[in-house]
Order: structure tokens, then C-alpha cells, then sequence
């Protein structure tokens, strides 16, 4: 894999704006300057996935096989410009209703390429984005609209082992989101692609593109399975609904020198149909999946 790219690297010298959290001012585009991130992949129903995202603008992207992507991402930030936590994101992969889209894989390798994403017209929507500290919730919540809620969750890489672990917990009882752990299979090194999220901020919906840098290591696996989905969190009640709990990855990557830069996002339509998918549940922390 190529070397991490310095903080004094192009890459990172960019124009930055301030914006006004609860929190404090936060300085964008965010920078990650040492990330160690894993992703698994998982093909599910078309019907699930246009189920769970009922009530917004998008829909399930359809696939060689005729189903629709779902991937999730563990990220353990080890130095940024937010500080240092750990996040997951479940997310699906999507595209507008109103524009057409052929050949959804042949966008997924534009982004591979990174092909000019401002006209790629897919992306994923962040159904859901736990994360560890305080400022790192506040500041998705209230500049992008990202889903999160405060929680643990541990991380292990062992690359020594080629083995991977990491689980969430529920704010409320810990008990298990889910839980994810499996041997890290040899595999391709591939360039790191550029990422397209789709979130709603209040009814606006929001594209956001986040510029990466670094390799990853990509193998088609199924020793990943989510597990031990114990709690009726709303994370975990997407999980069930989706039909990935117990269910082999399609495939699997990780990456040790992902960098990356998270942009604001852009304003695409006023939604008028727009409700979160997943049911409110009340919550004795802070960590409360509502807007």
C-alpha cells in the first residue's frame, strides 16, 4: 500500500469556512489525516431496501444480480481535525427518482477512478452513523443532517492475525447492535474511491462528496456476517429489516492509510414527502435517533 499522505500534503491544503455548531466552530471540509476503516458489502431484496427508504426521494440502486447494496463501514479515526473517535455507518446504495441510471456498477468504478463525481448521479444514504464523542454527533447532526447517536464501539484490527472485530452497543442497555468479526482474507489492492452520501437535513435533501486518499484491500468474502443482533434499537431494527442479520458478505475491504476530506454537503430538492424511515425510539442518553 502506498504511504499516508502527510498533513502538509496538497491533498490537505484546501479553502476552509467555519461553521457554527453547539459544540463550537467546526472547520470544514473536515480533514482525516490516520483512519483505519473496514467495509463489508451485502446484496439484499430490492423490496427490502425500497421499503426502508419509504417517505424520501431516493431509490434502491438494482444490480447485475437484480438486487440492491447495502455496505457498512467501521471507521476508527485516529487523528483528525474533530479529534479521535470510532463510527459506523449502514448505508444503502441509491440514486434520485427522477434521473435515470444504467449500468450502476460502471458508476461505482467512475468513483473508483474518480471521474468527476459531481456527475455521478448515484451515491449511498446514511441510515444510520453511531460515533463515540460528543462533538463528532453534534457536528454530523447539524451541518450535514447525518443520522447519528452517542454509543460504544469497539474496534480491533489485528492485521498481524489478518482478523478483524467490531460490534455497537445500545446507548440505552448495551446490548448488541451487532456484532461483525472474521479473518482479513488476502486480497486485490485497489485505489481508494470517493465517497457520495445522501442525508436530509431537517426536509432538504443533502449530496455530499468526501474526497479520499489511500488503498485498500479488497477480496470477495463471506466470513463476515452480523451477529448477535440482540437489542430493538432502530439501528438494529434496520439490520432485521434489510435481511443482512446472520447473513455472508458479498465482499470485504480495509483499508490502514485512509485519509480523507469531508466537504459540505450540497442542497439537491425541498422534500415534501420526506420522514425518517426508521420509528423514533425514546432514549435515556442524549443519543436520540430524531432530528
Amino acid at each position: 500500500m502506498r504511504q499516508k499522505k502527510d498533513k502538509s500534503d496538497v491533498f490537505f491544503q484546501v479553502p476552509r469556512e467555519s461553521f457554527k455548531t453547539r459544540v463550537g466552530n467546526i472547520e470544514l471540509p473536515i480533514l482525516y489525516y490516520d483512519v483505519n476503516l473496514f467495509l463489508a458489502f451485502y446484496f439484499v431484496e430490492p423490496e427490502r431496501a425500497t421499503a426502508v427508504l419509504r417517505n424520501t426521494d431516493l431509490e434502491p440502486l438494482r444490480f447485475y444480480n437484480g438486487k440492491s447494496l447495502v455496505a457498512l463501514a467501521l471507521f476508527e479515526y485516529k487523528d483528525t481535525t474533530v479529534g479521535i473517535y470510532n463510527e459506523v455507518g449502514l448505508a444503502i446504495g441509491v440514486k434520485e427518482k427522477e434521473k435515470k441510471v444504467s449500468f450502476p456498477t460502471l458508476q461505482l468504478f467512475k468513483l473508483l477512478f474518480k471521474l468527476n463525481p459531481q456527475n455521478i448521479p448515484i451515491g449511498f444514504y446514511i441510515l444510520h452513523l453511531p460515533v463515540t464523542t460528543k462533538e463528532a454527533n453534534v457536528a454530523g447532526r447539524e451541518i450535514w443532517g447525518y443520522p447519528k447517536f452517542i454509543t460504544e464501539i469497539p474496534l480491533k484490527f489485528d492485521l498481524e492475525n489478518s482478523h478483524f472485530a467490531g460490534s455497537v452497543k445500545d446507548p440505552d442497555n448495551k446490548k448488541s447492535i451487532f456484532e461483525l468479526e472474521g479473518r482479513l482474507k488476502k486480497g486485490i489492492p485497489i485505489p481508494a474511491f470517493d465517497l457520495i452520501t445522501y442525508t436530509y437535513y431537517e426536509n432538504q435533501l443533502i449530496r455530499t462528496i468526501i474526497d479520499v486518499s489511500g488503498n485498500f484491500n479488497f477480496s470477495f468474502t463471506s466470513t463476515f456476517r452480523l451477529r448477535n443482533v440482540e437489542s430493538n434499537h432502530p439501528m438494529a431494527e434496520t439490520i432485521k429489516a434489510l435481511g443482512i442479520e446472520n447473513q455472508d458478505s458479498y465482499a470485504a475491504m480495509y483499508s490502514t492509510n485512509w485519509q480523507s476530506r469531508l466537504n459540505k454537503g450540497n442542497f439537491v430538492l425541498e422534500s415534501k414527502v420526506y420522514r425518517h424511515p426508521i420509528k423514533v425510539i425514546k432514549s435515556k442518553s442524549k443519543a436520540k435517533i430524531k432530528r
